[in-house]
């Protein structure tokens, strides 16, 4: 950090702005989060905020710690072990997962696309947020009341809750702060929410296991005895900090100033894609990679369908009990991936980024691998751990390759139509592992994600790396 300090130093009086001093160095391989650091202890940006500025900051970070603990107590891996009580079957479940992450794609794209064009209002962003608090009480609704399809329907709509409170958030929060000016929290906050995150999962799984939805557990009420259950106040907790988060978006001062007709915009979109996807189905490197994290992308959320599921149902009875193991496993595999882009910086430098990718996709199979051949809970535990710092290095790995290949330009319109071009075969390959996964049962679809990635995705990488060469 030291030597980066002095490197910036020298160069701050060479560039027109700091944004051109950033991307220079994140370019030379520097981490982000270093880059802003340093620049904010060079400019002293903590000094002579302004009282608009104090209050923008402090209403960001209450925002900001209280999503991090509404997504611990409803994390991904409990709300598909939830969706099962329901009596939701595995092809359903990887199913409504896959619609999920397509609808989060679509959505996403056309809402980050129309917001450079278009101020959406504060009330917007407010009433997303609330919205995607009340999906919640929905999906508990639907738990008590066995429906799957209200439970599949509430975890849908919340997408497009989220996608609207938290792209627009970001947004408004880079337009309103310049990184620099980031409190030390909000600089580093995907660290400290990991942190945050991973103690709200601990919390919400001994609650869920200390009152099992089987109602064994009661309190008395007005002389009587209720069935008390663990999950209606995990979701009720979560739904509580996201409605009072989206409340807190209305205490910003923010001016809607652009407009821009929707319907107006619709042509220009559909546009604006083709010719981004038409002009990348030209390059041959960029085909590759985009096979690769299709095929990557289809087999990770496939996984996560049933990761919680497969360890709740065989371990429920053993170790911390079922919740409290997949909140332990998953919270330590979020602290293990703090290490993830040091990692990725120091085996670049020493091994390239061939062997950076195909370690890092190696490492992504061993989840799935040890639960298909290896099912113990102390070696799933391990395994995951490690998975998950694998995906880290396979995503920052592909950004240096990015930055070689593409230019500036190119990379932005890369990554703006990269989700794009998963959709169409999402839309097949989830489904056809969803089907396989119910119809042959999980330890056979997860040996079938293992083997994808270590016989088809590794070769991919290789492949593109050598094509790059010549």
């Amino acid at each position: 950090m030291a030597d980066l300090l002095e490197q910036i130093e020298e160069e701050i009086n060479n560039y027109h702005s700091l944004e051109e001093l950033r991307i220079n160095f994140i370019e030379n391989g520097y981490l982000e989060k270093d880059i802003d650091e340093a620049i904010q202890k060079l400019t002293h940006s903590d000094d002579h905020r302004s009282a608009h500025h104090k209050n923008t900051i402090k209403v960001f970070t209450i925002k900001e710690i209280l999503d991090r603990i509404g997504y611990g107590f409803v994390s991904h891996q409990f709300i598909n072990i939830l969706f099962a009580f329901t009596g939701a079957g595995y092809f359903l479940i990887g199913l409504i997962n896959g619609l999920k992450a397509i609808l989060s794609i679509i959505f996403s794209s056309f809402l980050q696309d129309y917001a450079r064009l278009h101020d959406v209002s504060k009330g917007f962003m407010t009433k997303s947020g609330i919205a995607f608090g009340f999906s919640f009480i929905f999906m508990a609704v639907a738990i008590s009341l066995r429906l799957p399809w209200l439970f599949a329907l509430s975890l849908l709509l919340g997408t497009f809750g989220v996608i609207s409170y938290g792209d627009l958030f970001n947004k408004h929060l880079r337009e309103t702060i310049k990184k620099e000016k980031l409190t030390h929290f909000l600089a580093r906050v995907s660290y400290y929410g990991i942190i945050i995150t991973g103690i709200a999962m601990l919390i919400s799984g001994k609650i869920m296991d200390a009152f099992p939805a089987t109602g064994e557990k009661t309190v008395m009420i007005f002389g009587s005895e209720m069935p008390f259950y663990g999950y209606l106040i995990s979701f009720e907790v979560a739904a509580f900090v996201f409605i009072l988060s989206g409340y807190f978006l209305s205490f910003l001062k923010y001016k809607s100033e652009k407009k821009y007709k929707l319907r107006s915009f619709f042509p220009q979109y559909f546009k604006r894609v083709s010719e981004k996807l038409s002009q990348f189905a030209q390059n041959k490197l960029i085909m590759l990679m985009l096979v690769a994290m299709v095929i990557t992308g289809a087999v990770q959320i496939l996984g996560n369908s049933y990761y919680g599921i497969y360890i709740y149902n065989n371990f429920k009875n053993v170790g911390l009990g079922g919740f409290m193991n997949v909140a332990f496993i998953f919270s330590l595999a979020l602290l293990i991936s703090f290490i993830g882009p040091f990692l990725t910086k120091k085996l670049h430098k020493h091994l390239g980024l061939g062997p950076l990718l195909v370690f890092g996709t190696l490492l992504m199979a061993l989840m799935p691998a040890t639960i298909a051949f290896n099912p113990q809970l102390v070696a799933i535990g391990v395994a995951n751990a490690l998975s998950i710092l694998g995906g880290v290095i396979v995503g920052m790995a592909h950004n240096f390759l990015a930055h070689k290949i593409l230019s500036e330009r190119s990379r932005e319109q890369y990554y703006a139509s990269l989700g794009l071009a998963t959709i169409i075969p999402f839309f097949i390959l989830i489904p056809t592992g969803a089907y396989l996964g119910s119809e042959l049962g999980l330890q056979t679809l997860f040996a079938g994600i293992a083997g994808i990635l270590v016989l088809i995705v590794v070769p991919l990488y290789i492949g593109l790396v050598v094509a790059h060469k010549h």
